[in-house]
């Protein structure tokens, strides 16, 4: 009677091992997805933010494609409990958890700092707009201006200080695929692209940070129960006899 009970428990362990090393399975997917669109909003925003969130949602990136690897390999490797392997998997889990958690820490302090920093760069980068050597800060104004349906900083009168002759980028006007030149005299965007792009950057930032502290916990909850089921694991074949 006793083995068989002994037999049930470690099966019924093994099986909520298996489907909590399915959800890091699902949920590094979900990470992979989430921090490719990131790095890519990221990416075309790079002129008026900090590399430091860009580099944030890499890492992230790299963490997330070791846990689908682990956890693919996991979920066969589960299926006939080893001690000495459930151990392997919980450390290496902790280490990627603790590195998921600093990063969410840093993703915290980085984005307040662009926050706070994304004016000035704005600014900034207005100066050298259609400059020949300086094609990256130009290509990143006309998508930020396209996407979020803006213009300038603070509005349309913020190229002016630029630009001459009351002209504005085109990707300011409406319909600016179909358009070769853009004023103020034409349909322009009158909001300014600042509180659009602070409020583009904290969801962004927002959404990485927690993924990282959600991601990090499910693998917490991992290497908890791989903790607490060692010893049974571990004196299984004792058990038996």
């Amino acid at each position: 009677m006793f083995p068989s009970v002994s037999a049930g428990l470690r099966s019924s362990k093994a099986v909520t091992l298996y489907l909590l090393n399915l959800m890091c399975f699902i949920s590094s997917i979900c990470t992979l997805w989430i921090t490719i669109a990131v790095c890519l909003k990221f990416y075309y925003r790079r002129s008026f933010i900090t590399l430091n969130l860009l580099e944030s949602s890499s890492l992230l990136f790299i963490l997330g494609l070791c846990v689908l690897l682990l956890t693919i390999h996991g979920l066969f490797g589960i299926l006939k409990p080893n001690r000495f392997y459930l151990i392997f998997l919980a450390t290496v889990f902790t280490v990627i958890m603790i590195v998921e958690f600093l990063l969410a820490g840093s993703v915290y302090e980085i984005k307040s700092e662009d926050l706070n920093k994304v004016y000035s760069r704005m600014n900034l980068t207005m100066s050298e707009y259609n400059q020949l050597d300086r094609s990256s800060i130009t290509e990143s104004w006309n998508e930020l201006q396209k996407d979020l349906k803006c213009c300038g900083t603070t509005g349309p009168s913020s190229w002016s200080s630029f630009m001459e002759n009351n002209y504005l980028p085109v990707a300011c006007c409406y319909d600016n695929d179909q358009m070769d030149s853009c004023s103020v005299n034409s349909n322009v965007y009158e909001s300014g692209c600042l509180d659009k792009l602070k409020t583009e950057i904290l969801s962004y930032s927002n959404e990485l940070l927690w993924n990282c502290i959600l991601f990090a916990s499910l693998q917490l909850l991992f290497i908890l129960l791989v903790c607490y089921w060692r010893f049974p694991i571990e004196t299984s074949e004792y058990t038996s006899l």
